[in-house]
């Protein structure tokens, strides 16, 4: 669990303003280009010796006012060229320092007299500045074709209520939710291939996904109603045994959910409710096992999926994981599930899906939801 927490630097520091007078002594301090914050030396440490493989030296010192330990990739007199480094990391492909900011600062304590800058850089790309030399090119047709997502129940052939997500293969980037049984207009890929997979996923039924060829359409699963492409999904219920990943998602160092898990943990307690002989196992999951701050949310919330009323505290990565799955039985439980009906499983990053400093690190951070009983 990489510990981040350049946002709650960035509200707890600020610069400290002193009345000025003979006795007082004004140092200023170099700039940081901060990749990484540590509660445990250890963690800073082995983050360190694994940045020289993307092509960074990387040194760490522990701040001594906040009792954290910083990792810097650069240090520097020249405030421009820290912010320019930090942009530079920032916009990076793989998305591994998308968080570098810059610490003006001391990380020792100052001497009595004496007044250090202290200060919290998040740096912000300044937008391209239009080009008004020459006149703008009419804009590119973009293709599109229609589809409908026929997403029905393989026993009885009747419609369910559903979304399907759509992702271009060759780039590796969604491209949009849609709803299913009904007509929608959708781009064509970037990719050359034309390749895109179209999933669907139902709490309460197996997950199923089809790999289409945008350009020329074709296959068992596919059908044609004029000019739209019609590709079929039957679903088919749970068992017991089976093992499906919910689309839940966590604030950081958070054992509370997101906004955009409000659909999926509602569809959980709706498909609770229509098998009540459904008992279920919650397993959580993060990234790493690194121990940490944890963020939880006060007993009995009146908002289930933003930052408000929280408290905070430290722990292992188990206990992380153990607080998400327990905060996922909670809201169901608020909807009217007997608890008798659920168990929680923490791991931790004991079974991480990719490595934990990939690019798709932040999929190992989920949920699991394994059905005991149907």
């Amino acid at each position: 669990m990489k510990a981040f927490y350049f946002l709650a630097l960035a509200m707890l520091v600020s610069s400290i303003a002193f009345s000025q007078s003979d006795s007082i002594k004004t140092v200023d301090q170099p700039y940081y280009v901060v990749v990484g914050v540590f509660s445990i030396p250890k963690n800073a440490v082995r983050y360190s010796k694994q940045l020289p493989q993307y092509k960074l030296t990387a040194k760490y010192e522990m701040n001594f006012n906040k009792g954290l330990h910083y990792v810097y990739v650069m240090k520097t007199n020249d405030r421009t060229q820290a912010i320019d480094e930090a942009l530079r990391l920032r916009a990076r492909p793989d998305s591994l320092f998308s968080d570098a900011w810059v610490y003006h600062g001391s990380f020792k304590k100052p001497e009595p007299g004496v007044v250090v800058t202290n200060t919290v850089i998040v740096p912000v790309a300044p937008k391209p500045q239009a080009d008004t030399t020459h006149v703008a090119a009419a804009p590119k047709k973009i293709e599109k074709k229609s589809f409908l997502f026929r997403v029905i129940r393989k026993d009885d052939s009747t419609e369910v209520k559903s979304e399907v997500v759509v992702v271009d293969v060759d780039v590796a980037k969604k491209m949009g939710t849609f709803e299913g049984n009904k007509v929608v207009e959708i781009e064509k890929p970037r990719g050359k291939s034309g390749l895109i997979t179209v999933t669907t996923h139902m709490p309460g039924y197996r997950r199923i996904q089809h790999t289409v060829n945008f350009i020329n359409p074709s296959g068992d699963s596919i059908q044609f109603q004029d000019s739209t492409i019609v590709l079929s999904f039957e679903l088919t219920r749970l068992q017991k045994g089976d093992m499906e990943l919910s689309e839940i998602y966590f604030f950081r160092d958070a054992a509370i959910m997101r906004p955009e898990s409000r659909y999926e943990v509602t569809s959980l307690a709706d498909m609770m409710k229509e098998n009540p002989r459904y008992k279920i196992r919650i397993h959580g999951h993060t990234n790493g096992n690194a121990s940490g701050r944890i963020i939880y949310m006060k007993d009995n919330p009146d908002e289930w999926f933003a930052l408000k009323n929280t408290k905070e505290g430290s722990g292992s990565a188990k206990k992380l994981s153990q607080e998400r799955a327990e905060v996922v039985k909670k809201y169901l439980a608020s909807q009217g599930i007997d608890p008798k009906r659920m168990e929680v499983k923490a791991w931790g990053g004991k079974k991480p899906i990719y490595d934990k400093l990939s690019p798709q690190a932040q999929s190992n951070v989920r949920v699991e939801i394994e059905i005991l009983q149907n």
